[in-house]
């Protein structure tokens, strides 16, 4: 898994910054939605000022892929990073960084700064993730499947690579790290709660 995410250009962040706490970070509501260009729905959860799908978006861009073993795309769809940052349906996006760490924080509190928060965050995350590994379309190789989750998030890290989240079986262990953003990874979109039904 490590030398996967080495060829992929991986490199550990530390802590990444938080943003807008206080009580309405809190705030957990339960809903769905039903993405108008393909008709298929979304578990959703309402979390403090975001609403975010609770499942890997499916939708089928020009390029993406589903793992061989998912014929079916039940674990949601692969996209390189420049189709992920078009994929979502109008009203949602990727989440930025410090969001996809608020997400985390909010199910695993003291995930940064607690010595095991790591591992205690892969088993707070393990029931809320889809471990649809990740592609190298250089390779035409598919990692990883049900033993990792990746996302996407909309902040890259120079010119080859964007963050995302890495939830990791093997290593017991999530991070925030950057990624190839040729490579295949999955996406949650979120939109601001205010524009949610779900209040």
């Amino acid at each position: 898994m490590k030398q996967a995410f080495a060829a992929v250009g991986a490199l550990v962040i530390g802590l990444v910054l938080m943003s807008g706490c206080g009580a309405d970070q809190t705030r957990t509501f339960d809903g769905q939605m039903t993405d108008p260009r393909d008709g298929q729905t979304y578990r959703t959860r309402v979390v403090g000022k975001l609403e975010w799908m609770m499942e890997n978006l499916r939708f089928a861009t020009d390029t993406s892929w589903c793992a061989p073993q998912d014929s079916a795309c039940a674990m949601g769809r692969l996209y390189p990073w420049s189709q992920a940052m078009q994929a979502c349906p109008e009203g949602w996006r990727l989440p930025a960084i410090g969001e996809l760490g608020e997400f985390v924080e909010r199910f695993s509190p003291g995930w940064r700064s607690k010595a095991n928060g790591p591992r205690q965050a892969f088993l707070d995350l393990e029931p809320l993730l889809q471990p649809a590994g990740f592609h190298q379309p250089w390779t035409g190789r598919f990692v990883d499947y049900g033993q990792a989750a990746t996302l996407w998030t909309s902040d890259e890290f120079g010119l080859s690579a964007a963050m995302g989240l890495v939830w990791s079986r093997p290593h017991e262990t999530v991070e925030i790290t950057p990624l190839s953003k040729e490579a295949g990874h999955a996406c949650r979109c979120v939109r601001k709660a205010s524009d949610s039904p779900v209040r």
